[in-house]
Order: structure tokens, then sequence, then C-alpha cells
């Protein structure tokens, strides 16, 4: 969430913005955390 509030207990959140490129130059992923 971007808050350094420990993961599983956080309650705020900060809005962000990502910037994700889809070429060979520009490799790139995303982790998203499952439960």
């Amino acid at each position: 969430m971007g808050t350094d509030e420990p993961f599983g207990t956080a309650v705020r959140g900060l809005k962000n913005h990502f910037e994700v490129f889809h070429d060979e130059q520009h490799p790139s992923h995303i982790t998203l955390p499952t439960l």
C-alpha cells in the first residue's frame, strides 16, 4: 500500500501511478500478492 505499515494489517493507502511498458526494450512486470 506504500505506507510502510505491516502487510495484512495496514489500513492506509496512498495514491500511486505505475507505468508498465509492453515492449522488448523495456521489460517490466508486476508482482501482486495473493491471500
